[in-house]
């Protein structure tokens, strides 16, 4: 059966100081999305390999993504992202963690996240070494559990200019842990892009909004269609490629938008 409506739904929460429009992707008929030019693998100071994507080399302005736990590349997305990286002239990275490129038995994140931290901050001085892009120019972000990772960097280098928070975990057990597991992120004064997807369970529309609500003049918060991989589903459950697709679109078309505003 063919769904009702083929419109991919974004609601913005605009801030009242900082308000803009934007044309949201809405067709779900073939979405972009461009693979990256180049994937390597370098090594951390530790010996394990970390992978990166390399979306649209040459540069001066680039954002780095640290993904999700899992080990999906996710390409999907991360495509897309790179589809609008190249319009809005920046070169994206998007990281491997060293856990899922090493293969055999999965075996999860570092307990306390560490070598996940020494993964990102390998790709991010890979971009300032190699790709010759500063970190005054470089954006950093991550989803799910890559925006523990993506905080912690940014909360220690003032020097880079702005965060990507795409389903942040904020809702654990019915409690709203935003404050918890992001402490003094309301207190900086750079820019916070955050989305999550409105049927989210790890980070709750309400948990979401009553964080952000007191916090706009720097956050530029999104609430998007879909759950935690901003996934849109068919009448059986099954995942709809072709709206997930234009769903991430037009996460991607806005997200860059702004950051390139």
């Amino acid at each position: 059966m063919k769904l009702i409506s083929s419109l991919v739904l974004l609601i913005v929460i605009h801030s009242s100081a900082f308000a803009m429009d934007l044309p949201f992707f809405t067709d779900p008929a073939q979405p972009e999305a461009r693979p990256p030019e180049s994937t390597l693998r370098i090594q951390t100071p530790r010996g394990q390999p970390i992978e990166l994507n390399i979306y649209n080399p040459g540069m001066a302005k680039g954002v780095l993504f640290g993904p999700g736990q899992g080990c999906n590349p996710r390409r999907d997305m991360y495509d897309r992202f790179g589809s609008e990286a190249v319009k809005n002239g920046f070169t994206m990275v998007k990281l491997t963690w060293a856990y899922c490129v090493k293969g055999g038995p999965y075996a999860g994140p570092s307990e306390d996240l560490a070598d996940e931290r020494e993964d990102f901050t390998t790709a991010l001085t890979y971009m300032k070494e190699n790709l010759a892009i500063a970190p005054e120019n470089t954006i950093i972000g991550g989803k799910s559990l890559g925006t523990y990772v993506a905080f912690d960097k940014f909360m220690s280098a003032p020097e880079l200019p702005a965060l990507i928070l795409l389903t942040p975990i904020c809702t654990v057990n019915g409690k709203n842990t935003f404050a918890e597991f992001y402490p003094g992120l309301e207190k900086q004064t750079r820019p916070v892009y955050m989305a999550i997807g409105m049927n989210d369970q790890l980070c709750q529309v309400s948990h979401f909004h009553e964080y952000v609500a007191g916090h706009a003049k720097y956050f530029r918060p999104l609430i998007i269609a879909g759950d935690h991989g901003f996934r849109l589903y068919d009448q059986l459950r099954q995942v709809n490629s072709e709206l997930t697709g234009a769903n991430i679109m037009g996460l991607a078309r806005w997200l860059f938008g702004w950051i390139n505003h």
